[in-house]
């Protein structure tokens, strides 16, 4: 009889490679990068959700050398409309004028289909400082899929 291993663990947050803290024991999870969402207008802001350190979960990753959320200013996916003066809102929202002239948006995930019809979607803004789990440097190349359509 073969023994079977199951999931491991999940990785508390103090742990994870995609947790940047606050202090001891708050910090935010960045290990997803922001999904395009319903909304307005284009000045809506990608905010990562705060934990705590002794939470985790299943999509961890151990801290390694190795392991670091992917920058916002180097990735693949992020797109800054004008790169000499970043994206210009109308509104700042909740970020003064310093922080949009270095922001962009993430476009590493496509819009999911909604039920109503005719929603606008809109991709949050992050900084060029911002980082997360699921982006690709600049330097390499994407996933085959990335390129064909296929899933």
């Amino acid at each position: 009889m073969t023994e079977q291993t199951g999931p491991s663990a999940p990785i508390r947050c103090a742990g994870c490679a995609f947790w940047a803290h606050f202090n001891d024991a708050v910090g935010i999870c960045r290990r997803r990068a922001p999904r395009p969402d319903t909304g307005t207008d284009n000045e809506t802001v990608a905010h990562w959700p705060e934990t705590f350190a002794e939470e985790g979960c299943g999509d961890g990753v151990p801290r390694a050398p190795d392991t670091a959320p992917q920058v916002c200013g180097d990735c693949h996916y992020w797109m800054q409309g004008n790169v000499q003066r970043g994206l210009e809102p109308v509104n700042f929202n909740d970020q003064p004028r310093a922080w949009w002239r270095r922001a962009g948006r993430c476009t590493r995930h496509a819009p999911l289909p909604l039920a109503t019809p005719g929603a606008r979607l809109v991709w949050p803004a992050t900084h060029a400082s911002d980082a997360c789990g699921e982006g690709a440097s600049r330097g390499t190349t994407p996933p085959a899929e990335m390129h064909t359509g296929e899933t």
